[in-house]
Formats: C-alpha cells, sequence, structure tokens
C-alpha cells in the first residue's frame, strides 16, 4: 500500500481458508502472465504503485515510483520514477516506451498514484516530491502537479509541464505531499488532496514542518495557466486528516473522498463537499466515522461511486480478522448507512486491501496486498503475495472470489493498486514485487 516515506511495501499474512479455492476454480477459469517485468535500472524504472490507464489505440500508461537513472529523491539516493507506455505488438507481446523520467527537481518526483488521460491524449498526475523550492518541506520541496503531453511529430518527445507546485504560499496553506491520484470534471479541472498542509495544527506532522493536515484542492484551467484553489482544509479533529486518497465527483459536481486518520474514533471518515458555486467556501459532512472495529479502518485509497449516489470502498484496516474490508455508504433520506459487504480473513481469500474498487455488471473487482495461496512473499519468503478477487452481489449477499494468487516469482507479486479491463473483458493491472528482474515488480494481464 502506500507510503508516505522512504519505506516500501512489505506483505503480511494469515491461515489459509482452502474453501476459497474452490470458489477460484468455479468462477475463473483465468490464466495470468506478465505483460512486462520492470528490469529495476535506469532504463525504465521500477516499483509501479500506479493502476493502468488506456487510450483509444490499446496501450497502456503508467507510472513508477523510482528508477529511471536520476537519484535525487531520497536520503538514500533512490531514484524519482518514470512515466511508461505500453504497447500491444501485432505479432504478440507488448513493448515498453518510457515517455520521461523524473529528476527530482522542479519538475518533481516519486509518484505513488495514477494518471488521468484528457480526450487530447494528455497525461495528467502528482509527484510525492520536487517542484520549485521552497523550503517549506522536508528537503525543501513539497511535490507537484504535472501534465505530459504527447509528442506533435510521430517519434518525437513527450513534453512535461509542472501545472502546480505545493507550498508556493507561506505555511503551506495551499497543501504539500500529494499521494493519489487526480480527478478530471467535464470542463477539465483536476481535483485531488495532499497529505499534509493546511495550517490548522493539531496533526503529528513531524519531519513536515509542522504544517497541517492536508487538503482538498481544485486546479482550474484557464486561458494562459492553471490556478490552485483549496477547497477544504483538514483540522485534524472530527472531521478527519491525513487524506491519503483522491477524491470522487457526483454528476451534480459534489466531491467526495477519505481520510486515513481522526473523525469520531480515530480511525479515518468519509467526507462529502457539497458543490460550490463560483468557488466560495466549500462546507464539509462527515458522511461516516470508521470505528476500527469489525466496519476497518484507515482508508487509502479513492472511492467509487455508483449511479444511485451510493459510496462503496475498502478498509486496509481492522475489521473483524485484522485484515480489512469491503463497504458500503448507502444514501437515504434520513442520512447514510454504512454496511460491511465483506471482511477479509488474510488466508486465501486475500487480506489488507490496498486498491480501489472496479465496478463491472454486479460485481466489484479488486486487489489485496497480502493473503492467499501463493508463497515467497514477507519475512523469509514465508507469507502469501496477494491477490486479485472479484465480489458479487446475488440475492441481496455479496461473495468473494479469488480470480488469482499471486507468488513471488516472474509473474508479480504484491499488487498494489485498482485493476482495469480493456474492451474484451481482459483485466490489467501492475504489482510492486515479483518479475523476472527479482523485486522490481510487473504489469500483468489476467484473461478469463
Amino acid at each position: 500500500m502506500k507510503n508516505t516515506g522512504w519505506q516500501f511495501p512489505v506483505s503480511r499474512a494469515w491461515n489459509a481458508i482452502l474453501v476459497c479455492l474452490v470458489l477460484v476454480t468455479t468462477a475463473w477459469a483465468s490464466t495470468e502472465s506478465a505483460i512486462y517485468a520492470f528490469k529495476g535500472g535506469s532504463s525504465d524504472g521500477y516499483y509501479p504503485e500506479s493502476a493502468l490507464v488506456t487510450d483509444k489505440a490499446g496501450n497502456l500508461y503508467g507510472t513508477t515510483l523510482t528508477g529511471g537513472g536520476y537519484p535525487n529523491c531520497s536520503p538514500f539516493g533512490e531514484s524519482c520514477g518514470v512515466v511508461f507506455q505500453l504497447v500491444p505488438q501485432s505479432g504478440g507481446g507488448w513493448k515498453e516506451n518510457v515517455l520521461y523520467k523524473f529528476t527530482g527537481g522542479a519538475d518533481g518526483g516519486f509518484v505513488y498514484n495514477s494518471l488521468v488521460m484528457d480526450d487530447k491524449g494528455n497525461l495528467y498526475g502528482t509527484t510525492y516530491l520536487g517542484g520549485t523550492p521552497t523550503g517549506g518541506c522536508s528537503g525543501g520541496t513539497c511535490g507537484t502537479v504535472f501534465q505530459l503531453s504527447p509528442p506533435k511529430k510521430k517519434g518525437g518527445a513527450w513534453a512535461e509541464t509542472v501545472l502546480y507546485s505545493f507550498c508556493s504560499r507561506s505555511g503551506c496553506t495551499d497543501g504539500a505531499y500529494p499521494v493519489d491520484r487526480l480527478v478530471m470534471d467535464k470542463a477539465g479541472n483536476l481535483y485531488g488532496t495532499t497529505n499534509v498542509g493546511g495550517l490548522q495544527g493539531g496533526c503529528n506532522t513531524s519531519g513536515f514542518a509542522g504544517y497541517g493536515c492536508g487538503v482538498v484542492f481544485k486546479l482550474t484551467h484557464g486561458k494562459a495557466d492553471w490556478k490552485e484553489s483549496v477547497l477544504y482544509t483538514f483540522t485534524g479533529s472530527y472531521d478527519g486528516g491525513f487524506p491519503d486518497a483522491g477524491v470522487v465527483l457526483d454528476k451534480a459536481g459534489n466531491v467526495y473522498g477519505s481520510t486515513s486518520a481522526y473523525g469520531v474514533y480515530g480511525n479515518g471518515i468519509v467526507y462529502k463537499l457539497p458543490h460550490s458555486v463560483k468557488n466560495k467556501k466549500w462546507k464539509q459532512d462527515v458522511v461516516y466515522s470508521f470505528t476500527g472495529g469489525s466496519d476497518g479502518c484507515c482508508l487509502t485509497t479513492p472511492l467509487t461511486l455508483d449511479a444511485a449516489g451510493n459510496l462503496y470502498g475498502t478498509a486496509p484496516g481492522d475489521g473483524t480478522f485484522f485484515y480489512g474490508t469491503v463497504f458500503e455508504l448507502k444514501h437515504s433520506k434520513t442520512g447514510w448507512n454504512e454496511k460491511t459487504l465483506y471482511t477479509f480473513t488474510g488466508g486465501a481469500d486475500g487480506g489488507t486491501p490496498a486498491a480501489s474498487l472496479v465496478a463491472k455488471g454486479n460485481s466489484f473487482y479488486g486487489t489485496t496486498y497480502a493473503g492467499g495461496t501463493g508463497t515467497g512473499c514477507g519475512f523469509a519468503g514465508s507469507s502469501p503475495c496477494g491477490t486479485v478477487f472479484e465480489l458479487t452481489r446475488s440475492n441481496g449477499t455479496w461473495n468473494e472470489i479469488v480470480i488469482y494468487s499471486f507468488s513471488s516469482g516472474s509473474n508479480g507479486a504484491l499488487p498494489d493498486n485498482a485493476v482495469m479491463f480493456d474492451k474484451k473483458g481482459n483485466l490489467f493491472g501492475t504489482t510492486v514485487g515479483g518479475g523476472n528482474y527479482g523485486v522490481y515488480g510487473v504489469a500483468y494481464e489476467i484473461t478469463p
């Protein structure tokens, strides 16, 4: 799951539940293969923390946390990551193209999140570090929002433009350290969150210059440039703090998101920012405060919104077996009602869901960072390596099916972000471990 320090993920596991093996066999006769294994050097990047996005031609795009050859992004000389493209080949297989290598300077560095693509093929994302140095953050830089534009001539280079550098205002009131994906509205404006910043105090921001509990921001696309506005600043109280996850928008322009901490019980919240006309001050409604009990805790990934306005998501911590949950927040005239749809055991069914849910038909699809039936991860290689799962509603109940269990081999290990479907129903994703080159991760495909 996402880090906001210099550490990389370590899996956890529990005892296997054999009944899940039967469900796998009866539901999906699936085949998983690594379509690209990251090499771990300066040529292509490694540790792909992002989900994949696709264009009309079927090419895939993603980011890696590190790699690329510019060792400026941690006290330990970690390189700053890349944006990559995977192109399907007519004779089979995929070719990787590195579209951009981050230097860790004004252009940014360390990309934890997925990209968003507009109708012209431009890619948008955030970097956790880099930007215009201000001295306001640890190391002097606080992250960026960037645009990557395709070449005007075939065979040319993609061009990176920094749309905004965080902590550009005194006291980092504009936010610092964005760690999740952006979302784009119909007008082309961008919305996201920063993990800290906002100058409210009350949060444990040691090492981050003491600046605040995070913000929700909007970047408005003008004729000449982009303007950042803060929609909401978290106080670290009942309204939450440390929004690790990005946001989602409904048709009316309301903003929904979650925080990893605080609220009534200290375990994070789901919130709504009702649409405000002309960017006047947005007010926050707390939809739900997690108790840290059977409902789970500590959300780190964006929510999924259905056509009726109900919210769905994954909680990576707590739950009955302490391996996380899938939950629903159903909207009614009297308020919001939370229901736990599934509780992970950490066994063969998976554990620690580290990604957003993807809706398809009557099912949700997602990944778990731990659990499954594969082996080779964790301390001494004794722990399972995560799963891809399907959660299907039938006659009012939800049943979980494990589509694939990863092992620490060439096909990848430790999936850390959402899956994606192509037009044929094939499923694509990334892992931060495994692959032909050891521990650098893969992009994978699962065909039913």
